[in-house]
């Protein structure tokens, strides 16, 4: 029977050392994809309100404009206090859930993680000696804070660390479609109530009739 081949050098079991640099680096990324992902969620929510706040400005000017306009001043006004009380709801969800603050503060431990990492990562080339309890200490220490990554978080890292977890593409692309599905799905009610705004202007100024008829029986009449 022919001896076993050896095993090579690359396939031997990482150290306590390195698994705890990985899993420092895959922290240090989950939260700087979750301080991403709260600054894109309070900017949207921003960008929703301004585009309520520019539909309040344009529906006025248009009821006074000579403009033949597809509803009735009663619609008209019942929208414009829907927009008015989406303004307000928007921006008090953005300032209540501090997308800003919590997202600097991930950021920040990011960053110290990294520093950590990169002072592991020269003592582990160095072989020099490691107290790896007192990493452990500052691991614990910078992971226990109040706001933590989502599982999308986690899994986006998996999938942009290439290096330390490496998976065929068609799966690697299956799950960066996944991931921006999930991500998108978190606008889907905002950006319903930005396209029904728009639509409301285009049925506004006869260009579409999106709306149902019953609310243009009014300008119909006259």
């Amino acid at each position: 029977m022919a001896a076993l081949p050896p095993i090579p050098e690359t396939a031997r079991p990482p150290t306590e050392a390195e698994k705890l640099l990985l899993r420092m680096r895959i922290s240090q990324k989950c939260r700087y994809n979750a301080s991403a992902r709260l600054r894109r969620s309070y900017r949207f929510r921003l960008f929703t309100s301004m585009m309520f706040a520019v539909g309040l400005m344009i529906i006025p000017l248009l009821q006074n404009s000579p403009i033949q306009l597809g509803f009735s001043a009663p619609v008209i006004a019942m929208v414009q206090v829907l927009l008015a009380a989406g303004i307000l709801v928007f921006t008090v969800i953005a300032g209540k859930a501090g997308f800003e603050i919590r997202a600097d503060r991930l950021n920040q431990e990011g960053d110290a993680l990294k520093e950590s990492s990169r002072r592991l990562t020269r003592y582990i080339a160095a072989n020099a000696s490691i107290r790896l309890e007192d990493f452990h200490q500052e691991y614990a220490q910078l992971t226990s804070g109040k706001e933590s990554h989502s599982r999308s978080d986690y899994l986006l890292a998996r999938v942009e660390m290439n290096d330390n977890f490496p998976m065929w593409i068609g799966k690697r692309a299956l799950l960066r479609a996944l991931l921006a599905v999930s991500a998108l799905s978190n606008y889907i009610i905002p950006l319903m109530l930005i396209l029904m705004e728009m639509a409301f202007i285009s049925d506004m100024l006869t260009l579409t009739t999106f709306y149902p008829g019953v609310l243009h029986l009014s300008v119909a009449s006259h």
